[in-house]
């Protein structure tokens, strides 16, 4: 008996497909790059809910909506904000999710996210709360309401398409989760209050940090590849690489074509911070301290090559967190050569 769920069908959606063979995520039948590029977050966002929040969605409307939804939002930032505001940010904003009456709809849930980020990093720098403008897309409105003046517009287009490309990701851990509570009918907003739950997981939305921490590292080391050498021989693992539903397509290109990275410029940012923080799948290249771009090592290649299907979660032997030495047969390779 198989003891784990590699291969099992867990769910199917017509929302989204990460197609491992074309190296691209679908959502409602566009790939990603389309939807970034002549879509926008808000355009996305009725592509998604076109249907399932009403019929006849387009980006003129979600704006709408969301805008007067980050107004209510702002309105009830009393409800939560006080005892939150005392509390790191993402505890802060997990109360702020608590806070949502059972019945807000899908436009007031992702509306509250924007207006409570903005609020907490506003309180804990004791400066004075913006009131939303519900005229502005998302992007323009949360860059607003948290710097103060209206942002520039390739910081407003960087941040439409990192909302855009990481809108969402298939079965992943919080979406399951939230599949779970929404099943015994408990309330949307019950359903994502228990996605992000399991999103702040350090081996799920909390990725991130871990990787950041070894960006440092690395950056804090004489040598790049003897460092990951040394990290691998003792059985370390190299954060953010993906996970087994969207490790596809890794494959070290020489330069990064996704539109949304060439909106954010590297000029300023130190060697350890620049790199892609636009959720895509493919590793941006990294910055040599002599300011060029080039892939960040011969590792990349090597330990980040394997396309997978996204199905439910492979089994602990073949856990994504854990890095295949360099060399060593895939599971599916080692199967061939048995046969």
């Amino acid at each position: 008996m198989n003891d784990g769920l590699e291969g099992v069908i867990a769910a199917r959606t017509v929302l989204s497909h990460a197609d491992g063979e074309h190296a691209t995520v679908w959502v409602r039948g566009h790939p990603i790059a389309e939807l970034v590029a002549r879509h926008g977050y808000e355009g996305t966002v009725a592509l998604m809910w076109d249907g399932f929040a009403g019929p006849g969605l387009d980006r003129a409307r979600i704006v709408d909506e969301l805008g007067a939804d980050r107004a209510l939002a702002f309105s009830r930032l009393d409800d939560w904000l006080p005892a939150a505001a005392r509390r790191p940010p993402i505890e802060g904003l997990r109360m702020a999710l608590a806070a949502l009456p059972d019945d807000s709809t899908p436009a007031a849930i992702a509306a509250t996210l924007p207006v409570a980020v903005a609020a907490l990093l506003r309180a804990r720098n004791g400066k004075a709360l913006l009131p939303p403008d519900p005229a502005l897309a998302t992007a323009a409105d949360l860059l607003r309401m948290i710097n103060g003046a209206a942002a520039e517009a390739h910081r407003v287009a960087a941040l439409d398409a990192y909302l855009t490309i990481v809108i969402d990701n298939g079965l992943g851990t919080s979406t399951f989760a939230a599949r779970v509570v929404v099943s015994t009918r408990a309330s949307l907003a019950a359903a994502v209050l228990g996605g992000y739950c399991a999103f702040t997981g350090a081996l799920h939305g909390g990725a991130p940090g871990l990787a950041l921490d070894m960006l440092d590292e690395i950056a804090a080391s004489d040598d790049i590849d003897q460092w990951l050498d040394r990290t691998l021989a003792a059985g370390g693992r190299l954060m953010g690489f993906t996970t087994a539903c969207s490790a596809f397509a890794i494959r070290a290109p020489t330069s990064c074509a996704w539109p949304c990275c060439s909106s954010i410029p590297p000029a300023g940012a130190s060697p350890s911070r620049r790199r892609s923080s636009v959720g895509h799948s493919r590793p941006c290249n990294g910055a040599s301290p002599d300011g060029a771009w080039r892939p960040i090592s011969r590792w990349t290649r090597r330990c980040c090559s394997t396309p997978s299907v996204c199905r439910a979660k492979p089994s602990r032997r073949s856990s994504p967190w854990r890095v295949r030495r360099p060399g060593s047969p895939t599971r599916s390779s080692s199967r061939r050569a048995a046969a």
